[in-house]
């Protein structure tokens, strides 16, 4: 691996995990999901973790074809969609049960009944949430290099 293969792995790896973090923490997470990323007995969170494992083990792969022309081998595609999916598991249902729901009743003065998306508790666990999941992205680059150069 030469100097060029390196610097670009990299840029494009950073470029297609921010591109799946979008996807897979915007449009396609449902209510299903992020209602209850909190609660070990409920499918939703483990759903959107594995959508996460899942995209990344494609942008780590697609990376590897668009710099080096190969397919990555499956086992250890394997490795970086099972870390990404954990870790993703992990941070977000730490948030949830660290600052509560992400919704609040709000009722108006005319009786009217809306759901306020965020409180202010949870807005700076989401920004924690978000730094969190970036710099195991970080960690997820530095193995792709490693992969590259193992000694």
């Amino acid at each position: 691996m030469n100097y060029e293969q390196l610097s670009n792995l990299v840029v494009v790896l950073a470029a297609l995990l921010a591109i799946k973090h979008f996807l897979a923490d915007g449009i396609l997470q449902f209510p299903y999901q992020y209602k209850n990323k909190g609660n070990l007995f409920h499918p939703g969170g483990y759903v959107h973790a594995g959508t996460h494992g899942i995209l990344t083990g494609v942008a780590v792969e697609l990376s590897w074809l668009l710099i080096f022309d190969k397919s990555l081998p499956l086992s250890i595609a394997l490795k970086f969609i099972a870390f990404d999916a954990i870790t993703h598991y992990l941070i977000d249902f730490a948030k949830m049960n660290l600052s509560g729901k992400s919704w609040s009743d709000v009722h108006t003065s005319d009786g009217v009944t809306y759901q306020r998306i965020f409180t202010d508790k949870f807005y700076y666990a989401l920004v924690a949430d978000q730094a969190a999941h970036f710099c195991f992205y970080g960690i997820i680059i530095a193995a792709a290099i490693r992969l590259c150069n193992p000694a």
